[in-house]
């Protein structure tokens, strides 16, 4: 028969518990990684298709039927091209904010979308480019 003293028998304990604790650690990290994993596959498929809208949006301008005879068009459409490109970039910013509050759900206030990652300078811009846009639809 195998006999144990007190100082074994302490650290078979601890390593079985220890085993437990890995295991469970792994399990939660397992179902953590398909959602992430989901949404950065959302996010470069997102990605590939707005790369796709601004290649042709060059080629327009670029190619030899370029619908924009006067100066007043081609501002108006770089203008609605500008705010398509910030709507973009902003869901990008969403997709990336998604993933990392799946990684952490328990930080709340750290992650909020709009306004992960900017600094206070380009709050302020983001301010003033919305209520310059919002005065120029009332017009």
């Amino acid at each position: 028969m195998i006999e144990f003293t007190i100082k074994e028998l302490i650290f078979l304990a601890l390593a079985i518990i220890s085993l437990v604790i890995n295991i469970i650690q792994w399990q939660k990290k397992k179902t953590l990684y398909k959602p992430i994993k989901n949404d950065l596959v959302g996010l470069f498929n997102d990605i590939a298709v707005k790369r796709l809208h601004y290649y042709s949006t060059q080629k327009e301008l670029e190619g030899q039927t370029n619908p924009y005879s006067d100066l007043n068009a081609l501002k108006h459409s770089f203008l609605t091209f500008v705010s398509g490109t910030i709507i973009d970039l902003s869901g990008i910013r969403e997709h990336v904010v998604a993933a990392l509050k799946t990684m952490d759900i328990s930080d709340r206030e750290i992650f909020k979308a709009s306004d992960f990652g900017l600094t206070a300078e380009e709050k302020k811009q983001q301010e003033e480019f919305f209520r310059r846009g919002r005065e120029l639809q009332q017009k």
